[in-house]
């Protein structure tokens, strides 16, 4: 069950891109290549991870923030299940 802000056929989008997806991704990425605000995708990203579906992590990149990347939970990828 999804929470009232997010929207099935919106998760649908994501989780598709995220399964063709053969590197982490960031939530720009996912936006761009969903015709999505990198905020709106960050949404759906961070609910996946909550939910265990996406691993989230940081890329170091020498001086100033981390980025935050996402990719399928390990376990998925390997198994090849989809929700």
């Amino acid at each position: 069950m999804l929470p009232k802000n997010l929207h099935e056929y919106t998760f649908g989008l994501v989780w598709n891109y995220l399964q063709e997806q053969t590197k982490a991704v960031t939530a720009e990425q996912v936006g761009r290549g969903l015709g999505l605000s990198r905020s709106t995708a960050r949404r759906y990203l961070e609910f996946c991870c909550k939910q265990g579906l996406v691993e989230r992590m940081l890329l170091y990149h020498g001086v100033g923030r981390p980025e935050h990347v996402f990719r399928l939970n390990g376990a998925l990828q390997k198994d090849g299940l989809a929700v």
